[in-house]
């Protein structure tokens, strides 16, 4: 009878710690840049971080990016804790800035934009 009171306490305790568990982000965005193109990932860190497999970022065109998102879900995380951290995957999405004009080239000079924000 105590192992049944047991097993059934261990049980609602993993189904309760499922059930609250979500998924995290993080993001980070500069300031005043318009997203032109967008792409997504799946990064995998192995033997805790002493080897990374890095996106392959194409579609930016040597461009900034304008916002970028790392996240994590219950999969992710259980694999993790399963492997002890040895492999953990995240998801990276990632949005393209649109490419700064040069002057002359009938787009607006950075350095005039920056210079009147200074002036307010």
């Amino acid at each position: 009878m105590e192992a049944s009171k047991r097993y059934i306490f261990i049980l609602t305790v993993v189904v309760f710690s499922l059930s609250v568990q979500s998924c995290y982000t993080y993001r980070t965005q500069a300031p005043d840049q318009i997203a032109v193109a967008d792409s997504s990932a799946i990064a995998w860190s192995f033997a805790w971080g002493f080897i990374n497999q890095q996106p392959k970022i194409t579609n930016c065109n040597g461009q900034a990016f304008s916002e970028v998102t790392v996240k994590s879900n219950l999969a992710f995380d259980l694999l993790t804790v399963i492997t002890l951290g040895a492999v953990s995957p995240k998801k990276i999405e990632w949005h393209c800035a649109e490419p700064c004009l040069e002057e002359g080239d009938g787009g607006v000079d950075i350095n005039a934009r920056v210079e009147e924000g200074n002036d307010r």
